[in-house]
């Protein structure tokens, strides 16, 4: 489950090289393969928190963000997103989410309960910023759309590779047993 959600922040990365190629395109001209990859992130997601029950590294927040790529996916697919307009504050709006579940789940785990938190933290940080600035675009710097979707989606590739870090590995899981069964055999050793 690591490697399919590091393999889709990998593709959001290419997506994103492709995106600044293409510099002067408008949205529709790549809005299906977008799409399609947002699709694919948010069945990716679905998929890795159905198959991992464990809760320590905030499986609701991730699940909540596949479902809304799921969602979005549709509304870039069916073309809903005509005027070019639309685009920045889209996506935007899909950063700053991405960014305040992160900023949420950091400050919920608290800076002890995680080994990474300043690289959680950074990323929501970095997810929000670069939210706020897709909203801002079109009247201070005036960089063309596809540039504006190619930075969107390089962030949340590096949010999905970060997620496929923290996933738990099985080790991780077995470990995580053998520590329980002995904490139980010394408990009936004391009755």
């Amino acid at each position: 489950m690591r490697i399919l959600t590091i393999t889709m922040g990998v593709l959001y990365a290419f997506a994103s090289v492709w995106c600044f190629m293409n510099g002067g395109k408008t949205f529709l001209a790549f809005a299906f393969v977008i799409g399609m990859l947002m699709l694919m992130h948010g069945s990716a997601g679905v998929l890795v928190c159905s198959k991992i029950k464990r809760r320590s590294w905030n499986r609701e927040y991730f699940l909540t963000e596949s479902i809304l790529a799921i969602l979005l996916a549709v509304l870039v697919l069916s073309n809903r997103l005509i005027a070019d307009l639309m685009v920045p504050v889209f996506f935007g709006m899909w950063l700053l989410f991405t960014g305040i579940t992160r900023a949420v789940s950091v400050i919920r785990a608290g800076k002890d309960s995680e080994k990474m938190w300043a690289w959680k933290g950074g990323l929501s940080i970095l997810a929000m910023a670069a939210g706020m600035y897709a909203f801002f675009n079109e009247s201070l710097y005036g960089v063309g759309i596809a540039v504006i979707v190619g930075i969107c989606i390089m962030v949340q590739g590096m949010n999905l590779i970060y997620t496929g870090i923290e996933i738990p590995k099985k080790s991780d899981r077995v470990k995580d047993i053998s520590r329980r069964t002995r904490a139980m055999q010394k408990i009936g050793e004391n009755l």
